[in-house]
């Protein structure tokens, strides 16, 4: 339940989707990808681990040297220059039509005009 409510707070259209701050849940939108955890994940370099469409990867903003503890991006076409550079921890399994319609919403300056919510998250 971590991410119930958080939002996409992010889209970099033929890129990403980014998500998991918890700011996004109740803190004002200047704050949105500023929050979580300030531990981060240090880097993977299995080869298994690329960055195809449907990826699901721990954030990591330029020049941090550990990825994000909770934000993580989705991404949205093959990404193969990431490889190495975030933690690919998972895979979307279905639901790509809600994902196209995110990266298909208006954006402002890499923020959606209106950001879509995870209601909730599965592990499988």
């Amino acid at each position: 339940g971590a991410y119930t409510g958080t939002r996409f707070h992010q889209v970099e259209r033929g890129n990403f989707l980014q998500g998991g701050d918890p700011n996004t849940v109740a803190g004002e939108p200047e704050t949105w990808g500023q929050g979580g955890s300030a531990e981060g994940v240090e880097g993977e370099s299995d080869p298994a681990l690329r960055h195809f469409k449907g990826a699901l990867a721990a954030w990591r903003a330029p020049g941090a040297k550990r990825s994000h503890a909770s934000q993580f991006l989705i991404t949205t076409s093959d990404q193969n220059q990431r490889d190495g550079q975030t933690v690919v921890f998972g895979r979307v399994l279905e639901g790509e039509s809600a994902l196209e319609a995110i990266e298909s919403s208006p954006v402002v300056d890499g923020r959606p005009q209106d950001p879509a919510i995870v209601e909730s998250v599965e592990v499988l």
